[in-house]
């Protein structure tokens, strides 16, 4: 008997260390994926870095990390989430620093089809237009699928 409790006791307690060992690698990185992998680590952990970067609440809204909105990426690769997975999360986040809509164009499209389609109503231009595009010296199409958007299509 005693050496069931034990196994469980053992079997619990390395699930739970196994749980708060989850790495995350901040695969671009910016201060943004810093955001990231800080709001999936926890509360305290956010407002600490985004003190250190000078992010303020209203700009943590508008984030994405791996393509999903901050909130949504923190639900689905907290702690608990990832101690499934068993290897390290690379974690990136985009921002159009250049202030062009060629990047507007390249973050829509690794965010998801539907804010592809979307910036692609607005511009109105002919598909070859989106191909001669390239995001971070690489065709968008590639971009788009390497940074979250599995599905993405010109």
């Amino acid at each position: 008997m005693n050496k069931i409790l034990m196994l469980i006791f053992v079997t619990f307690f390395a699930g739970y260390a196994f749980a708060t060992n989850v790495k995350f690698t901040n695969a671009d990185g910016s201060a943004h994926t810093d955001i990231c992998i800080a709001a999936a680590t926890s509360k305290v952990a956010l407002d600490k870095k985004a003190k250190e970067h000078g992010f303020s609440k209203s700009e943590l809204s508008k984030f994405n990390c791996n393509g999903l909105p901050l909130k949504k990426f923190v639900k689905k690769y907290n702690s608990k989430a990832l101690a499934a997975l068993n290897k390290p999360l690379k974690v990136f986040s985009f921002d159009n620093n250049v202030g062009n809509v060629e990047a507007d164009i390249c973050i829509a499209a690794a965010r998801s089809n539907e804010s592809f389609e979307m910036i692609k109503t607005e511009l109105a231009k002919p598909r070859s237009y989106y191909k001669s595009i390239t995001c971070n010296n690489m065709p968008l199409d590639k971009f788009a699928r390497k940074y979250g958007n599995k599905k993405f299509r010109i």
